[in-house]
C-alpha cells in the first residue's frame, strides 16, 4: 500500500514539473513575441486619453497592427455594444447553484432568442469550488475583429466564489462576448468563458 502512495506521489510530481515547464515555456514565448512588437511612439504616448465614464470598465488597446473593430463600426456602435456586453456579463456571472437558471433569466434581455434557447438547454450546475459566484469588478479589453456584422468584447471579471463548505476564494473569469445588432439593439449571440487568454 505504501508503494502505491510513493508511486502516486512521484507521478504527481512528474505531472506538476511537466505543467510548470510548459507554462514557463509559454510565458517565455509570449515575452519574446511582445519584444518583437513595434514600440509605441512618443507622440502616441503623449496623446491625451479620453476620460472613462465607468471607473470599473478598464480598456486595453489591441496590439499595433492588429485588425480593430473601429474599422467597421462607429464609436457610437462600439460604445453601445460594449455596454451591452458588460451588463450581460454582470447579470450572467452572478450564479447560485441553488437557483441554476436565475443568472440566465437575469441576462435574458441581453441575449438573442436563439442563444437564450440554447443556453436554457445547457444550464450550468456549478462546481464544488464555486457554488456561488459574485462579480466584484468588471473590465473590458478590445479584441482583434475584422467582421462587419458582429462585435466581440473581452469582459474580464474579478470574482468572489463561495465553495460547497461556505469558504470564499477570489479569482478572475474572462468572457469573450459576441454581439450582433437586431432591430436597432445589440444582442449577445455567443459567449465563451475562460478560453485560453
Amino acid at each position: 500500500m505504501n508503494k502505491f502512495f510513493i508511486v502516486l506521489a512521484i507521478a504527481i510530481c512528474a505531472v506538476a514539473s511537466f505543467v510548470g515547464y510548459n507554462t514557463q515555456k509559454e510565458e517565455q514565448k509570449a515575452a519574446e513575441a511582445k519584444q518583437q512588437q513595434p514600440k509605441e511612439t512618443k507622440a502616441a504616448a503623449a496623446a491625451p486619453s479620453e476620460p472613462e465614464e465607468d471607473p470599473q470598465q478598464e480598456e486595453t488597446p489591441i496590439p499595433e497592427g492588429g485588425p480593430s473593430q473601429d474599422e467597421n463600426f462607429t464609436p457610437e456602435e462600439l460604445e453601445a455594444s460594449k455596454n451591452v456586453a458588460v451588463e450581460f456579463v454582470k447579470q450572467f456571472h452572478n450564479f447560485d447553484a441553488a437557483q441554476p437558471f436565475q443568472n440566465i433569466e437575469n441576462s435574458k434581455k441581453f441575449m438573442d432568442k436563439g442563444f437564450y434557447s440554447d443556453f436554457k438547454k445547457n444550464v450550468t450546475r456549478g462546481t464544488l469550488d464555486a457554488v456561488k459566484k459574485k462579480w466584484l469588478e468588471v473590465g473590458v479589453t478590445e479584441t482583434s475583429n475584422t467582421s462587419k456584422d458582429k462585435l466581440i468584447w473581452n469582459v474580464v471579471v474579478q470574482t468572489e466564489n463561495t465553495d460547497n463548505d461556505g469558504n470564499k476564494n477570489y479569482g478572475e473569469d474572462w468572457y469573450l462576448v459576441e454581439l450582433k445588432k437586431e432591430q436597432d439593439q445589440y444582442k449577445v449571440t455567443g459567449v465563451t468563458v475562460n478560453a485560453a487568454h
